[in-house]
Parts: structure tokens; C-alpha cells; sequence
């Protein structure tokens, strides 16, 4: 993946996803999101899994999910992925606004694009993570990288 191919962050993406023992390390295999639209496109979807589960998903922090909530984040991703699936290649999403000096109004808003093609394969990988962690009774490490 070229570094043009996602969008400028701290470490270079948006959400690191990857089962493992311990957390000293991230492995090579590990699924990155690298695209703000489609970031904020899943924290939407993902957001009540914090009053149902109590697993926060968030772009600017790590969250460690046990192996006991393991089959409650599948279900979630299940039903994002046939949710993607229904969508158009690309859509819009709302970023924000752009920021007015000193004006309390509302810049012009911000707009950048989902992708199907990209929010799939990174569910997709997500879903094999949450797998291979149940197989070997691990946790799953879902990394914010802002």
C-alpha cells in the first residue's frame, strides 16, 4: 500500500486490529484502516457496543476486548459487514466542519469517501482475528492510532 493510499495520522492508521498473547508488540499480520471516512463510518456502526458490551471502539484509544466478549464483537461485525455490503463503492461521509478563527459559526462542512472495497477487507481481517483469538483463548488488541 502506497503511503498517498491513506490519510495523514500519527502512526498512519485509524484502527490496528490483531489477536495475541500479549500486548508487547504488533505483528506484521496485523489489519490496519488507514482512511478517516471509513473510521468514522465504523465508529458509528461500532459506537453501541459501549452501552451493550462495554467495548469502546474509538480511532484515539486501544481497547483490550477479553475472550468473554469475543462472540458479542463477531456479532457486531457481522452485521457491519452485511451493512457495507449494501452500500455503493464509495459514499460520503460527514468529517466535520473546518475550523473559522475566531467566529463561534460553523466553518464549510468536511465530506471524504467510504470505500466498500476497503471497509471489507478490514472487517473481513477483523473477523479473522476475533477467530484466531477465540481458537487459542487470547484477547483481541483493537488499536486507535490518532
Amino acid at each position: 500500500m502506497e503511503a498517498s493510499d491513506w490519510d495523514n495520522t500519527i502512526t498512519g492508521f485509524f484502527f490496528c486490529v490483531f489477536a495475541a498473547p500479549t500486548p508487547d508488540s504488533y505483528p506484521v499480520d496485523a489489519v490496519y484502516l488507514r482512511h478517516a471516512a471509513d473510521a468514522h463510518y465504523l465508529e458509528g456502526q461500532l459506537g453501541p457496543l459501549y452501552e451493550a458490551e462495554g467495548i469502546g471502539l474509538s480511532s484515539s484509544d486501544d481497547e483490550v476486548i477479553p475472550y468473554e466478549k469475543l462472540p458479542a464483537l463477531a456479532t457486531a461485525v457481522h452485521s457491519v459487514v452485511a451493512q457495507v455490503e449494501r452500500q455503493p463503492e464509495t459514499w460520503q461521509i460527514h468529517l466535520g466542519h473546518r475550523f473559522k478563527p475566531f467566529s463561534e459559526e460553523l466553518g464549510e462542512p468536511i465530506y471524504a469517501s467510504a470505500s466498500r472495497r476497503r471497509l471489507l477487507e478490514f472487517l473481513r481481517g477483523v473477523l479473522g482475528h476475533i477467530y484466531l483469538a477465540e481458537q487459542h483463548g487470547h484477547y483481541l488488541i483493537w488499536g486507535g492510532g490518532t
